[in-house]
């Protein structure tokens, strides 16, 4: 089991972020709702953990990229160093 502790981690005021804009369906941003008040965070800094958490997980890219890829040119090769994901 993976636990995440995100209420003690909070963004650094010189963290540069991206502005990305989602569009959800219902019984998503349902659970992103439960999701949030469950963690006591709110359900955008949830979405973004949640992001954060999948980008760098070598087995998810590999689910998504297995299910989705399909140009094997594109296909990206995550590598851990250091206890981070690289690609």
């Amino acid at each position: 089991m993976i636990k995440i502790d995100m209420r003690k981690k909070r963004n650094e005021p010189n963290e540069e972020r991206i502005r990305l804009n989602l569009t959800i369906d219902p019984d998503t941003h349902s659970k992103l709702k439960k999701m949030g008040i469950s963690c006591e965070i709110p359900k955008s800094t949830m979405a973004y953990e949640f992001l954060k958490f999948c980008v760098n997980h070598e087995q998810i890219i590999e689910i998504f990229q297995n299910r989705y890829n399909e140009n094997p040119q594109y296909k990206v090769v995550p590598i851990k160093q250091n206890g981070k994901i690289f690609y």
